[in-house]
């Protein structure tokens, strides 16, 4: 296995250089055997020894694979090119579209007597006042000018169980195992509030965390 590619797949499960997690930017050493990248969303564990010439990395042994809770064990598969159609039908907007890119909202308060409201002028909750989304560039599918939409969630059911993801951390994922020439993603572990996990050959594998309060805007149903 191309140890370059492998450690380039790590990196894009980081944290992007803009988030607020900075001891997620890069990949790290478990403490266990795995160089590991995550973000808090997503997460990928690598057997250190698929990486021989990479040497040491930062140790981050609060961020360990072995903290994560995984779903129940569950067989399934998630085909990528299907789930690239389902991708490629939402992509980013160019401007945020709860505040349609001016960055502001009016927040409506109740007045002390209960009765009355009175609005104020705020940051927009959604992309902090900026006007804009922080679009993960490493959410691009084929075929896809831009990245997936970072408002979109999927919802995943498979038998009487099911759960949602945010859509550009699926696409994320379907990125990592298509470059390493997949066709699937082979699901192992899968419930409502725990992380669904996807194994890979050679010990890698993938946790995908759950989201919740989120309309999904697909369903699949495998």
């Amino acid at each position: 296995m191309d140890e370059k590619l492998l450690f380039e797949i790590i990196t894009t499960f980081c944290e992007l250089p803009s988030g607020a997690q900075e001891r997620f930017r890069a990949p790290y050493d478990d403490g266990d055997g795995h160089i590991c990248g995550t973000d808090g969303k997503k997460i990928i564990v690598v057997p250190k020894t698929l990486l021989p010439t990479f040497g040491s990395m930062p140790t981050n042994e609060k961020a360990s694979p072995a903290n994560v809770q995984f779903g129940v064990s569950d067989k399934f598969d998630i085909n990528i090119k299907d789930l690239y159609q389902r991708l490629k039908r939402h992509p980013e907007e160019e401007n945020c579209p709860e505040c349609n890119g001016k960055g502001k909202v009016t927040w409506v308060y109740w007045a002390k007597d209960g009765v009355d409201t009175y609005d104020r002028k705020g940051d927009c909750p959604v992309c902090g006042g900026t006007g804009k989304l922080n679009s993960n560039p490493h959410a691009i599918v084929p075929g896809m000018a831009r990245p997936v939409s970072s408002l979109a969630a999927f919802r995943i059911k498979h038998g009487d169980k099911k759960a949602q993801f945010f859509a550009p951390v699926l696409a994320v994922v379907a990125n990592a195992w298509n470059m390493l020439g997949e066709t699937n993603l082979h699901v192992t572990a899968f419930s409502e509030t725990g992380c669904m996990k996807i194994e890979l050959q050679n010990g890698i594998y993938a946790g995908v965390m759950p989201c919740v309060n989120q309309v999904p805007v697909e369903c699949i149903d495998l």
